[in-house]
Order: C-alpha cells, then structure tokens, then sequence
C-alpha cells in the first residue's frame, strides 16, 4: 500500500482512536494527543524505506527530539532510536511484524503513559493494510 492509503486509514483509525479516549478519560487533550499517536504510528512501519511516511516521521522525531532534550534527556534518547531504529531493517521486515508492534508500544507507553493502545490501534492499521488490502 502507498502512503495516501496508511494516511487515510490512520486518519479513519485516529479518529476511532480519539474517540475511545475521550469516552473512557473525558480528557479532549488526551483524546487529541491518542489520535496524533494513532495516526503517526499507523505510518510508522514504513520508515525502513525511502518514503514521504520517513520523510515526515523523521522531521517529526527530529524536532520531537529537541523539544523532549530540553525535559527530559532520556526521553529525546528513546525518540531519536525509535526515529533512527527503523532504517536497520529491510522493508517489510522487522519493523512489520507484533514484536516490533509490541516493543514500540511499549516504549512509547514510558513517555507518554496511557497510550500503548493508540500505539497499537495504529500499528495494526498499518499491518492490515499491508496484509489484506491491495489496490494496486
């Protein structure tokens, strides 16, 4: 799948995502903060190839990383290897399978508590689209 299908369908599962969030904690900057999440991981496997997914998730971690410095060094830590991590990989390797899912999830859980399911809602988006829908 190309990245105008990851991006539609993380932004169908994001606001899923928001909604659960805002259901469950009544929080509208918490329900935001699991849609973005949602919606950035749903285009997070694809960073171990040359693509618009990893041109702007890794701008995005980049700058993230230079915010997260200035808080919490071991925060900008984590992001810079979860930015640079993916590009080790061959594509559709690794970094598609429930492991790396699993390990991303929840590392990002560690920065930002309560999220490991909008992690997750993401990352599969991703993986099913991969897996079961070709429109090509």
């Amino acid at each position: 799948m190309n990245f105008l299908g990851h991006s539609t369908g993380g932004i169908v599962s994001s606001g899923i995502s928001g909604a659960l969030s805002y259901s469950q904690t009544n929080s509208f900057k918490m329900a935001c903060g699991c849609a973005v999440t949602t919606y950035i991981f749903s285009l997070y496997p694809d960073m171990d190839i040359r693509s618009t997914s990893r041109k702007l998730l890794t701008i995005a971690g980049l700058l993230g990383t230079l915010v997260l410095f200035w808080a919490n060094p071991v925060y900008s830590l984590i992001l810079i290897s979860l930015t640079l991590a993916p590009r080790m990989f061959p594509h559709r390797g690794f970094n598609h399978s429930l492991l790396m899912m699993l390990i991303v999830s929840l590392t990002w859980n560690v920065m930002f508590p309560g999220t490991i399911w909008a992690v997750m809602i993401g990352y599969m988006t991703h993986l099913i689209l991969d897996t079961h829908i070709h429109l090509t």
